[in-house]
């Protein structure tokens, strides 16, 4: 199994201050541009087969199109993805680090797969549209009945053979590291009998001055559409994915799948992990 190599060079100034990557406004604008017209096109083409198929197929058409678009977005971005390991069959449940939005995109565009995502997307313009009309699946983390009705969703769907991926650390970092892993969404798994898939993810540029922290990773204080507008204007950022081997469940209570997914992660990663009270 490929590891992954090396991590992020900081350029800095004369004065130690660190250096901003170079920002391309004129890139910026085209990949906009690009990025709606394959939205708009997306959504029409998925709205028009999920019109005419039956209810049953509806998932299986939503899947597709989200992968598709997923590429497409992928590419217009210019971000390179190399992956390694078998991706996963279906009716998995994928279990890797978080780093933002970016990591979406990038896993979507290998795998058909449903995504469990913040209740607070759902109200975001467009992208919350987007999220609901392709059948994800939301998620409260302070509502114990909105939780529960998750875990049950995402158990039904890996039942019926769709693959889903859930970011277990609950929130985003700036790639340099994990939070514990939440456990409860591993409980979905045990209920379907489903395998569990570790996955690593990595970020890293060829320009030595893109902080992945800052121009590619999504926590912290970032504002969305701030934060979206200048990644549009990069160059040369790489991820590298590491899917690794199934987990079995057989025996083993959701604490402990989260805690060994978590520990290859970090393995495949070299990621450490950030001490916190296990969930």
């Amino acid at each position: 199994m490929s590891g992954f190599k090396g991590g992020t060079v900081t350029t800095l100034a004369a004065d130690g201050a660190v250096k901003a990557a170079k920002w391309h406004p004129i890139l910026a604008v085209c990949r906009l541009g690009a990025v709606c017209v394959v939205t708009l096109l997306s959504y029409c083409g998925f709205l028009l087969q999920a019109r005419f198929e039956v209810p049953t197929k509806k998932l299986t058409v939503a899947k597709c199109w989200t992968r598709r678009w997923a590429k497409a977005l992928a590419r217009i971005l210019g971000i390179h993805i190399e992956s390694n390991g078998i991706a996963a069959a279906n009716g998995v449940l994928l279990v890797p680090n978080h780093s933002g939005y970016v990591d979406d995109i990038a896993l979507a565009s290998l795998v058909e797969c449903f995504f469990v995502g913040k209740i607070e997307v759902t109200s975001w313009p467009v992208i919350g549209r987007l999220f609901c009309s392709t059948y994800q699946i939301s998620v409260s983390r302070d509502d114990f009945l909105g939780l529960d009705e998750a875990v049950t969703k995402v158990s039904d769907r890996l039942r019926a053979g769709h693959t889903v991926c859930v970011f277990p650390e609950g929130t985003s970092t700036g790639n340099d590291c994990m939070l514990p892993f939440r456990s409860p969404m591993f409980e979905a798994a045990l209920l379907a009998e489903a395998p569990i898939v570790p996955v690593g993810i990595r970020w890293s540029a060829s320009d030595p001055s893109i902080q992945i922290s800052e121009d590619v990773a999504y926590w912290k204080d970032h504002i969305f559409a701030k934060h979206a507008w200048r990644l549009l204007g990069l160059r040369g950022i790489h991820v590298k994915i590491v899917f690794g081997e199934p987990l079995d469940g057989k025996g083993k209570d959701r604490k402990t799948l989260a805690r060994l997914a978590q520990e290859r992660i970090a393995n495949m990663t070299g990621l450490p992990v950030r001490r916190g009270p296990e969930l």
